[in-house]
């Protein structure tokens, strides 16, 4: 890369699922000062072009796979990019020209950072409720992630110590996530820092998800929907769910139903949620790691956690700035070393109880009102997620000319299962919440929702499309 003309402060870009090779050229940027910001294969090139522009990258890195996407985004940039690709490749550098020996390379030295402050990575946001901007992390950010530290593993996690007791120094952490990503960097960052194992899958096949469990797995991440599917699901003969010893959710809701469900599949497994934001090289809150700490998850299931050591965390009142005590809902506000300085306005409804255990209600950008009411659209969709015959479920705001919105569903059904009605589910939404909560805007069956590569709802593609009434 350095041969080829890449300086400190240059732009690359990665564009890959999950694999081996793909880690390296993102290592590679730290030791001259580089900065990578990947771009996404599953997106397409307007969504791409908007990406990239914004960071004008010298060299961008292909899957074989994606290089004709790469190609009609490169020609529209303002400058003309170096495409290496992952594979054969006859119009592009090979990737392969990268691994060979070079006359210069026992006088290279990873470049020393001056100061910590300066941009090490910028990682563009998932775009669920609008564009998506790129969040410049540090390297002091990326640094003060802590979480799966050696010390943190042993003294500090007796839970974990006694989890993890014949591996707790080498953990097999398996993550699907591509670089485009924050889970990517974060846990990247955590398996590189520990000399922890990575376990690399370029997917996750929903219809086959059982077989993942041909390696043991010390540690995984996964999606709501990729949960689910191991209950959707035949598990096959001599599967051993054993074989994951922690499983960590995020993305969408999930209600606790599910959950139980997920913990029938692997009952020696510790599942539990987790909560993130790109802003942050860090998981926000976590579960007290101690003994009991399963029974805290059976508790509060649908809880994300207890506050994590180093992060300050306030809850405000959406119109009034009022700092909420527990069981009240407003927008969580978090002050940390792995971001910015300052407040972060996070755009997320949340409550705590009286433990302290944090609950995510919304986003704020979902809500709309209906009269006076504020309505958090995941309240409704885990009542509709809970009917057997519901696959996936999205709630908005239906505008109304006196009413302001009226809660309206968008509903996948389940293949194989017993036939519903949007009426039918409409009912079952009345006699299961509060009356302003009511589906007064109906409910439409539709053969797919729209989706981000990560499983979230495109809720702003959904938004326009109700605008033009396009359902």
């Amino acid at each position: 890369m350095h041969l080829k003309g890449i300086r400190p402060g240059d732009f690359i870009s990665i564009c890959s699922p999950n694999d081996v090779d793909c880690i390296v050229p993102y290592i590679a940027s730290f030791f001259i000062g580089a900065i990578s910001a990947s771009i996404c294969e599953e997106m397409s090139v307007e969504e791409n072009l908007y990406l990239l522009e914004q960071v004008n990258p010298k060299m961008i890195f292909v899957h074989k796979g994606a290089v004709e996407l790469v190609e009609k985004v490169a020609e529209r940039l303002a400058h003309d990019p170096i495409i290496v690709v992952f594979g054969a490749t006859e119009k592009h550098t090979p990737f392969e020209e990268f691994l060979t020996e070079h006359c210069r390379e026992d006088q290279f030295r990873p470049r020393e950072v001056a100061n910590l402050d300066e941009t090490a990575i910028v990682i563009f946001s998932s775009g669920t409720t609008g564009r998506p901007k790129g969040i410049c992390h540090t390297h002091y950010s990326v640094l003060s992630n802590f979480t799966f530290s050696y010390v943190s593993t042993t003294r500090l996690n007796p839970f974990r110590k006694q989890l993890f007791s014949d591996r707790k120094e080498n953990l097999r952490i398996a993550i699907f996530s591509s670089s485009y990503w924050i889970a990517f960097h974060v846990f990247a960052f955590k398996a590189l820092t520990n000399g922890f194992t990575r376990i690399v899958f370029s997917d996750f096949d929903a219809m086959n998800p059982w077989s993942i469990l041909n390696y043991r797995m010390d540690y995984t991440f996964l999606g709501p929907n990729e949960c689910m599917a191991f209950v959707r699901t035949q598990k096959p003969p001599f599967t051993d769910p054993s074989n994951v010893k922690e499983l960590a959710m995020a993305g969408n809701s999930i209600s606790a139903d599910q959950i139980a469900k997920l913990q029938t599949e692997f009952p020696d497994a510790f599942i539990h949620s987790l909560y993130g934001q790109t802003e942050v090289f860090e998981e926000i809150f976590h579960f007290p790691h101690s003994a009991d700490s399963r029974s805290f998850t059976v508790r509060y299931p649908t809880s994300v956690g207890f506050p994590i050591a180093g992060f300050h965390y306030k809850v405000v009142d959406l119109d009034t700035e009022e700092i909420l005590g527990p069981n009240r809902k407003g927008e969580l506000r978090i002050r940390s070393a792995c971001q910015t300085s300052g407040w972060l306005k996070t755009g997320d409804l949340v409550y705590y109880n009286e433990e302290r255990y944090f609950f995510i209600t919304g986003r704020i950008k979902e809500s709309f009102k209906y009269l006076y009411h504020h309505i958090c659209p995941v309240e409704i969709e885990s009542v509709l997620l809970a009917h057997p015959s519901v696959g996936r479920a999205v709630v908005l705001g239906l505008p109304h000319e006196t009413d302001d919105n009226h809660p309206f569903g968008l509903v996948e059904l389940l293949e194989n299962q017993p036939k519903v009605t949007a009426d039918d589910l409409v009912c079952y939404v009345e006699g299961k919440v509060e009356d302003k909560k009511r589906l007064r805007g109906g409910v439409r069956i539709v053969a797919r929702i729209p989706l981000t590569p990560t499983g979230k709802v495109q809720r702003l593609k959904l938004q326009e499309m109700l605008q033009k009434q396009e359902f």
